[in-house]
C-alpha cells in the first residue's frame, strides 16, 4: 500500500451562454384609442423587418393595453402601464395584435430578437 497525499483539485464551473444574435427589431408608435386588434405587421414597417420571427420580446407602454400573439383568437396578455414585459424564448412570435381601450393614445415601444 502506498502512502500518498490527497490534493485538493480546483473545479472550474462550465458556463453556458445562450449566442448572442446581430439582428433585431426596434418598433415604437402611437396607438389610438379605442382601437382593437391593430396588426402590427402590416402596419408598422419596422416590425419583422430584419427578423421573420421573435422568440424574445421586450415592450413597453405608457397606457394599459393587451395583446395577442400570433393570430387574433388566442387569448389576451395584459400589459400594465409603465411596467416592462418581456418574453423569453417561450414560443414564436410571427405577429402582435394590440388593443388599447384605454382612452388615451399609447406610446408603445418594443424590441424583438430571433434567438432560435
Amino acid at each position: 500500500m502506498t502512502k500518498g497525499k490527497l490534493t485538493q483539485q480546483t473545479m472550474n464551473p462550465l458556463i453556458i451562454q445562450e449566442p448572442l444574435t446581430l439582428d433585431y427589431d426596434s418598433v415604437e408608435f402611437s396607438l389610438a384609442s379605442p382601437l382593437s386588434d391593430y396588426d402590427l405587421k402590416d402596419n408598422e414597417s419596422a416590425a419583422f423587418q430584419f427578423c421573420s420571427k421573435w422568440t424574445t420580446l421586450s415592450l413597453r407602454s405608457d397606457q394599459n393595453i393587451t395583446i395577442k400573439l400570433n393570430a387574433t383568437t388566442y387569448n389576451s396578455i395584459t400589459i400594465t402601464a409603465g411596467r416592462p414585459f418581456e418574453m423569453n424564448n417561450l414560443c414564436e412570435i410571427r405577429n402582435i395584435f394590440l388593443t388599447n381601450s384605454s382612452g388615451e393614445t399609447a406610446s408603445i415601444k418594443m424590441i424583438g430578437v430571433d434567438k432560435s
